[in-house]
């Protein structure tokens, strides 16, 4: 009887081992594909800034060709 108490307990810790280590697996696949992410959205954020800096560039130039062309 004795045994059987042991074996009962330690079936219910493995069980509660197995949830865990699936838990903290979980958590750790979350935080690689977050630190991913973040690495996609910094590079998406200064190609951005990369294109509007352009953009503003080209804006200034067409400016200055209307008005050398309205002269």
């Amino acid at each position: 009887m004795l045994i059987a108490a042991f074996r009962n307990v330690y079936q219910k810790i493995s069980r509660g081992d197995s949830a865990l280590h699936k838990r903290i697996d979980e958590v750790k696949d979350d935080y690689v594909r977050q630190d991913h992410l973040d690495s996609h959205i910094g590079h998406l954020n200064r190609r951005l800034d990369d294109m509007i800096a352009e953009s503003r560039g080209r804006h200034a130039e067409l400016k200055e060709l209307v008005k050398d062309a309205l002269r």
